[in-house]
């Protein structure tokens, strides 16, 4: 899915999401409610879900008018914050629940999906077809990574694979490598 484009016109997100979201842009907290509302998501409340869409064309708005680094740390503020079930200790349970968790956060038939695999014993890479943009997803598989790191690994080099067409390029799925 092109990033930044849904391409279900029922899919929908709910309000723990959206509230995530708000809360990574750290100071601009006002600025991501002021884009939300434009795009007719006021107030958002857990439990409730939204237009899917909506949300990504305030996320596209974050984007140009506050950049990228932004959405990469609102990715990357996702799992900070978030209380994992004592069952994900490892880097590989961990990579292989972020598909599950965007499932459970996001409603729709054709909504895109994150798959985790290993490549090598020391490599692996992730997909997100989504439509959150490639900083977001890269952020969000940093703070993952980093959180539930391998026993192994001192530093997990993590970047896209250019040999690939990537979201940003206009592709319909990203492709991180992570290397340690």
């Amino acid at each position: 899915m092109v990033q930044f484009k849904v391409n279900e016109q029922n899919a929908e997100v709910n309000g723990e999401t959206i509230n995530a979201m708000v809360c990574g842009m750290g100071a601009f907290k006002n600025t991501a409610l002021k884009f939300l509302s434009e795009n007719g998501i006021e107030n958002p409340i857990p439990g409730n879900w939204y237009s899917y869409q909506s949300f990504m064309n305030a996320f596209e708005k974050i984007s140009n008018k506050v950049g990228q680094k932004t959405l990469y740390m609102i990715g990357k503020s996702i799992p900070e914050n978030a209380v994992f079930p004592p069952e994900i200790s490892s880097f590989e349970i961990a990579m292989s629940s972020i598909g599950a968790a965007y499932k459970s956060n996001h409603i729709g038939l054709n909504i895109g999906e994150i798959i985790f695999k290993w490549t090598g014993p020391r490599s692996s890479v992730v997909t997100n077809s989504s439509a959150y943009p490639e900083a977001c997803d890269e952020g969000l598989i940093t703070a993952m990574a980093n959180r539930f790191k391998p026993k192994d690994a001192v530093v997990i080099k993590i970047r896209l694979d250019e040999t690939k067409m990537n979201k940003s390029q206009g592709g319909d799925t990203s492709h991180f490598i992570l290397e340690w």
